[in-house]
């Protein structure tokens, strides 16, 4: 697209908005936000009249390359020319403010939204929420959830509720994120690998062995194909709660059947054995990690030191 609309600009062909459109959406593909605005800016002092979809293109391209501060610019064009603000436009805003974890300006941008009476749909709360998550505003997540539950919108489905649960597992927050989850369930959506995980990480945090392997166990149960993450944060909750010999159970259990584990889980078991003193099972583990030839590293051996510190070894 954006060959033809070169070969089109040395010719004595006349451009349209179309033609602008797709050279834009061209660019977000290529995540070439910068030739975007420029052919946005060509577009605007050529006096070609631009529309919401030209304006949707544009946030979209800025959106890919991260560029929040470009998107909410076009925004801002947006409302006070007659150009109506589209549930597009803004969630590739509210996208870009997710990815750059903006959540006051996630927030600000809803509150227009809002005003201006624009539609907000389940990609508009899950960006939101998103950006709330990122900076650790779980309180903030929770609220859109409930603000979310208020409109025709069901907020019990597997995107929004893993958008909300990670918000609480960044902060730290296991009670909230198995309450989600509860929810989750109780409404009959059966949760993925990714929200498992999120909540095995949160009870990890808090120290809640327990309730990671609880969690951890009816994620089995429920046939949820594999999730090394998962795995690896179970690990993790046995590690911060001392459990080592939970920790290597569950590892051998892995190990039987076939599994091929990585460095970051590897490290949990070995971490796991430091706090145990369990000095020689530290050392068994790293010398499975050569033959396996996965690549240790400064956690690797760190914890395989202290082990040997610990136990005298």
């Amino acid at each position: 697209a954006l060959q033809v609309l070169s070969a089109m600009s040395q010719s004595t062909l006349e451009f349209n908005s179309f033609s602008y459109n797709a050279a834009i959406g061209a660019c977000k593909k290529e995540c070439a936000w910068e030739k975007a605005l420029h052919l946005f800016a060509v577009m605007v002092q050529s006096k070609i009249e631009s529309d919401p979809i030209t304006l949707g293109a544009a946030m979209s391209s800025c959106k890919e390359s991260g560029k929040w501060e470009k998107a909410l610019q076009l925004l801002a064009m947006m409302l006070p020319s007659n150009l109506r603000c589209t549930t597009i436009a803004s969630s590739a805003v509210l996208s870009a403010c997710k990815m750059a974890g903006k959540w006051e300006k996630a927030l600000l941008l809803l509150s227009g939204m809002k005003q201006q009476k624009v539609r907000f749909d389940s990609s508009t709360f899950n960006a939101a929420i998103g950006a709330c998550g990122k900076a650790e505003r779980w309180e903030e997540a929770l609220w859109l959830l409930g603000a979310m539950a208020q409109t025709e919108l069901d907020p019990n489905n597997v995107i929004t509720s893993n958008a909300a649960i990670s918000a609480c597992e960044k902060a730290g927050e296991w009670q909230k994120s198995l309450q989600l989850l509860s929810r989750l369930e109780r409404s009959e959506v059966k949760p993925n690998a990714i929200i498992f995980s999120s909540v095995i990480s949160a009870c990890g945090k808090g120290e809640e062995c327990g309730k990671a392997l609880r969690i951890y166990s009816e994620m089995v149960q429920s046939q949820v194909e594999f999730n090394m993450i998962a795995f690896s944060a179970t690990i993790s909750a046995c590690e911060k709660a001392g459990e080592w010999e939970m920790a290597l159970q569950l590892f051998s259990a892995k190990r039987d059947s076939k599994v091929e584990l990585d460095t970051i889980t590897m490290n949990a078991v070995i971490s796991a054995c430091e706090k145990g003193g369990m000095w020689e099972k530290a050392l068994w583990l790293l010398s499975l990690m050569s033959q396996s030839r996965l690549q240790s590293d400064a956690i690797t051996i760190g914890a395989a030191i202290s082990a040997c510190e610990k136990g005298g070894g």
